[in-house]
């Protein structure tokens, strides 16, 4: 999935590209430098179901069974945040939501695939 940055009064916030109501520059998340994260606005009412299902998991976009929508109107409260399924560092490759590390000679295709695909975290109870 792609992303937009868009800005707001806060700074900047991510935006899915499903969406985004006009044109705008969009990049897979692996290919935005700093991901942006919302301040946590205490006086939101989070979701109880959705905070129940992401409490402590580290999840992809598909494998959580709410709506895009209500997904994203918690991250522009600072309840959850986007970000990327691998990093690349000085050790190498990083999965996340996965125990170990992977060399860069190990990396398989399908595992690849992650990096373009956002996983998501609670972030505040």
């Amino acid at each position: 999935m792609r992303f937009a940055t868009i800005p707001s009064k806060n700074g900047p916030t991510l935006c899915p590209e499903p969406l985004l109501d006009h044109d705008t520059s969009l990049l897979p998340i692996s290919k935005i430098d700093e991901l942006p994260h919302p301040p946590l606005q205490p006086d939101y009412h989070f979701h109880r179901e959705l905070q129940d299902f992401l409490n402590g998991r580290h999840l992809l976009l598909d494998e959580i069974p709410f709506p895009l929508e209500k997904i994203q109107h918690h991250y522009l409260h600072g309840f959850i945040r986007y970000e990327k399924g691998i990093t690349n560092d000085k050790h190498g490759f990083s999965v996340k939501g996965a125990a170990t590390r992977i060399k860069r000679c190990s990396l398989l295709l399908p595992v690849t695939a992650v990096k373009r695909i956002a996983f998501i975290v609670e972030t505040a109870s």
